[in-house]
């Protein structure tokens, strides 16, 4: 079994997630861990607004660490009202 996350390093910080068994990856944000760290409230919204939602935080596996940078729907929305 693999090294366990520690959820609270990655508050404020874009990730790729997935949830085993399916092998889909979903950007994620995390937003907060409760404080028995069994619960992290996960940002789903990639583009805008905001999809708020608290799991077990066994439930999800990280797969990457993002940069800071935005989405490229962020970089797009701010683009476009310009051309």
């Amino acid at each position: 079994m693999g090294k366990e996350i520690d959820w609270k390093e990655l508050v404020g910080k874009r990730v790729l997630v997935k949830e085993p068994p399916y092998s889909a990856l979903s950007e994620v944000i995390v937003c907060e861990v409760s404080p028995s760290g069994k619960y992290v409230c996960l940002d789903f919204s990639s583009q805008g607004g905001s999809n708020r939602v608290w799991v077990k935080a066994e439930k999800y596996v990280v797969v990457e660490i993002l940069s800071d940078k935005k989405s490229i729907y962020d970089c797009w929305v701010q683009i476009l009202p310009k051309l």
